[in-house]
């Protein structure tokens, strides 16, 4: 009976939901890009009225190449020029966080960057 009890409580556990398995979908708009000459490309962003850098184009930053943050930062500036909505996803953070995650290169790294709807 105690061993059929603690399995079922061990499996309600198991799916539970995990923010290690949260995924954010920041959307809104971009008000600015920013790239510092280390590379850093930074976005201001209404989901978090702060810069939270996004990539770098000189170098692999938490996983992300030069070669998509260059198609990244595209995005980002393109929001910005034509006032369409971007989305950034990003793995392990919870939808709330998107107002309150870390800024400038404390940020997460993004998951993927969306343009438009």
């Amino acid at each position: 009976m105690k061993k059929s009890i603690l399995t079922a409580l061990a499996a309600g556990v198991l799916i539970l939901p995990s923010s290690a398995n949260a995924n954010a979908f920041c959307s809104g708009t971009v008000t600015h890009t920013l790239t510092y000459v280390n590379g850093g490309v930074m976005i201001r962003s209404t989901w978090r009225n702060n810069w939270t850098q996004i990539c770098n184009v000189k170098e692999e930053w938490k996983g992300v190449t030069p070669e998509v943050c260059y198609i990244w930062f595209s995005h980002a500036s393109s929001a910005v020029t034509e006032n369409k909505p971007l989305t950034v996803h990003y793995l392990g953070l919870d939808q709330a966080e998107c107002a309150t995650m870390p800024t400038y290169g404390g940020a997460p790294a993004p998951y993927y960057v969306l343009l438009g709807q």
